[in-house]
Parts: structure tokens; sequence; C-alpha cells
């Protein structure tokens, strides 16, 4: 992406000289390439042998941005492995020659450091604490190690910044406390490991930190552009505006008829509020009913759950994407646990439900497994839950809460769908718009 290609909002960024800086993006805004331009134009104010080090939540996201990356001053690395690579170093009892088994997992800190000491192994974590990272905080209370922090690296910048939790947000404090710069960019929508401490709160709390400069990413390039202008104005255009046929278009709903079949070769969805609102418009639309779960249930449950019905149901849905969408690295897992956790994946989809304790542990959901499993079956009951996932109808109409994630080239919406007490739903209208590739039709 060359300089005349970047936006307003990313070039106020790339020219900002703030210590700190945070940014919250919206999906498809084009973050990883903000990244990298900013480090790169970074390195050109810092001293020669400082590094600027961008560290990501997955060995995904960090290969990624390897790929983009040709300047040897810019570090990618997971946090993980910023921790191996520059903290632990400094614990002089660990040697160099470590084994990771992630599944094997201990309950208190002690334990983890005796097996760390003893057998020279990396073990998991139970529950919200994360033992590689609070041996991190504790060696960072020696001088040495700040003073090498300090003297190595010009600046830091964190990727899915939402999804850190309360360890990570002390070693990012100890890396300001170094005079080290900080950029963190996240998207408080994404999260998803509360679980483990994760809380997009707290990254929301830091943009009201005035040790920050607050800065946002809200144009999603996945949109047409008068897309993206309605999704960000909050509110119904009284007019038209389009360009070529695409962008906002007002239209009357007597018109669907010729509508649908003038674009019947794109992909349409009618969206609305709830289930029970759905009309499939005299067969226009295929209904496809919100996957419904408890309000109580933890957002992991419901994103393991997700996943075991898309590998199900959906023919290219397989267990790397599985892991991916679950924010875990298939690179941390040797042959034999990737093979434990496909046929327990299998096992599970052919409602076998006694798989073995270790795929659950692999996971990190161990303490969820029954919750899963039970929401699954139920799930599973549900004849409607088949339809949602394998449909292959090009016209559909489903609930804005249920098209999260998912593209289109046109979206039909009611206007009176997104007030409530007079005042327009923010979040579902900026979700309903953005589904749209080419054009958003409103019903008056």
């Amino acid at each position: 992406m060359s300089e005349l290609d970047f936006t307003d909002e990313q070039n106020l960024i790339l020219d900002s000289k703030a210590k700190n800086i945070i940014i919250s993006a919206c999906a498809g805004a084009g973050k990883s390439s903000t990244l990298v331009e900013k480090a790169n134009r970074e390195t050109e104010h810092c001293l020669a042998w400082k590094k600027i080090a961008i560290l990501t939540f997955t060995n995904k996201s960090k290969n990624d941005l390897v790929n983009r990356v040709e300047n040897e001053s810019v570090i990618i690395s997971t946090f993980h492995g910023f921790i191996f690579e520059n903290i632990f170093p400094f614990d002089l009892m660990i040697g160099c020659d470590l084994n990771e088994s992630f599944h094997r997992r201990v309950d208190t800190y002690s334990n983890w450091l005796d097996t760390l000491y003893d057998k020279k192994v990396i073990s998991g974590s139970s529950g919200v604490n994360d033992f590689i990272l609070e041996h991190a905080i504790k060696l960072c209370h020696k001088k040495n190690v700040l003073n090498f922090m300090k003297s190595k690296f010009h600046a830091i910048y964190i990727d899915e910044a939402q999804d850190n939790n309360f360890q990570q947000y002390e070693l990012i404090e100890i890396f300001i406390s170094c005079g080290i710069k900080v950029l963190m960019v996240g998207d408080p929508d994404q999260a998803l490991y509360s679980f483990r401490g994760a809380s997009a709160d707290k990254f929301i709390a830091y943009s009201q930190d005035k040790r920050f400069e607050k800065y946002e990413l809200s144009k999603n390039f996945r949109c047409h552009s008068i897309i993206n202008e309605v999704a960000n104005g909050y509110h119904f255009p009284e007019f038209s505006k389009h360009e070529n046929g695409c962008g906002y278009i007002l239209i009357k709903e007597n018109k669907l008829d010729d509508i649908v079949g003038r674009l019947r070769n794109e992909s349409i969805v009618f969206l609305k509020k709830t289930n029970n609102s759905l009309f499939d418009y005299d067969g226009k639309f295929e209904i496809l009913k919100e996957i419904s779960f408890s309000k109580e249930l933890d957002e992991i449950v419901k994103s393991v759950v997700i996943g075991i019905l898309k590998c199900k149901f959906e023919d290219n849905y397989n267990l790397y994407l599985f892991l991916e969408n679950l924010k875990i690295d298939i690179e941390i897992f040797n042959s034999n646990e990737i093979e434990i956790l496909r046929n327990s994946l299998n096992s599970i989809i052919g409602l076998e439900t006694n798989v073995i304790g270790l795929f659950w542990e692999l996971l990190g959901v161990f303490e969820f497994k029954n919750k899963i499993l039970e929401t699954y079956l139920d799930l599973l009951s549900h004849k409607d839950t088949k339809k949602f996932f394998q449909n292959k109808s090009k016209h559909k109409t489903m609930t804005i809460h249920s098209s999260k994630g998912l593209e289109f080239d046109n979206v039909i919406i009611k206007r009176e769908d997104f007030y409530y007490k007079g005042n327009i739903e923010r979040n579902n209208f900026y979700v309903a718009i953005t589904r749209a590739r080419k054009r958003v039709m409103v019903i008056l």
C-alpha cells in the first residue's frame, strides 16, 4: 500500500508523534498494513541498535505480518515468544533446552515453576492466570531486565489488544515505565477470552488514559465507500446516494419482486431484528433462524459450539479453521496432539460424548466441557440448526445478530427496525449496514 493509498484515519496514526497510542479498529479496516507502515516509519526515529516489536495473539497472525515486513529493525513475535526470547534468559535456572507442553496444566505458580526448573518443561496454566506471564513479570522486577528492555526496544506494538489479560496489561505498564513507546490496536467488539482474564473494558479504559493518544480505524475496506460513510454516520440519510448503481438506496416494499429478479445472481440478505419477525416474502427469501444460546452462556462456550457445528455441517470447515477461529495456534501442538484433536472432534460430531479429557485441556476449556457438550447436543435437536449452516440459497433472511462476520453483495433492511424509544440502536445499525459489499437497500 503506497502513501497515497492510506486513508485520512490511517495517516493521522502514521504521522502521530505521540509517545503512546491506542487504536480502535473495526474488522477489515487495514490495521495490519497500518501497523507495518507505522513500524517502518518509526524506525527512522530510533537509534540504530534499537528494535520495534509487534506482538500478536497467534502464530498465524505473526506469520501474516512477517510476510509484510522487510525491515530488520522490526521484530514480529507472539507475546509468549517475545517473553521466551527477551525475558526468560535472565532466569539462570532455566537454561536453554526447554520443552513446551501446554496440554499439561498446573493450578499454581509454584507447581509451574517446579516443573520448569526440575523437568525443563513449560506447562499450561489453569484458570485466568498465565504463569508464563506471571514469571515474566517477576523477572521484570530485576533492574538488569529493565535496563535490557529499555536499551533494546524503541517501541512495542500490541495487536488484538482487546484479548489482553490483566497480566499482559501489567507487562505493558512495565514497558511504559521503561520509557518504551507502546501502541495498542484492537476491536472491543471482538473480545473472546474473558474466561482467561481478557478484558475489553480494560482496553476501553486505556482509550481514556491521558498517557495515550486515541485513534480509530472505522473504514471497512470490504464495503463500498458510500456504505462506510452511512455506517459511520449512524443515521439513515433521507435520500439515496450511489455510484454506478452501488451505495445507499431507498426502496419501497412492493418493489422487492423487481429487485430480487434483477439481482438474482448476487447474494441478498434481508436482515430483521428477531427470529419471530423473519418472513419469506412469498418464497423470495430462505428463512434462517438464529442459533439461540442462553444469555448466561460464556462466550467461549458459544464459540466452541459454533465451531463444532461448522465442522459437522460445512464441507470446507476443518480442524485448522476451528482452531484459528478460537485463536489457538495449531503450531503449538505436536503431531500426536493434533491427531487427538482431530479424532476427538470427529467423535463429538459422531455423537460420541465420552471424549478424552486431553481434548478439552488442549483447547483450554476443560472447565466448560459439560456445558459445551450439553449445548451442542441441544442445538442438534433443533431442525433449524442444520438449515442455518448448510443453506446454499443466494437470497436469505436472518437476524442482524446472526449476520455478524458474514458478507453479502446486498443488504435489505427496514428503517423502523433500528429504533428503540425514538433512538437509533447504533450497534445493530453498524452491523447491518457493514454486511453489504455493494448496496444497502432501505425500505421506507
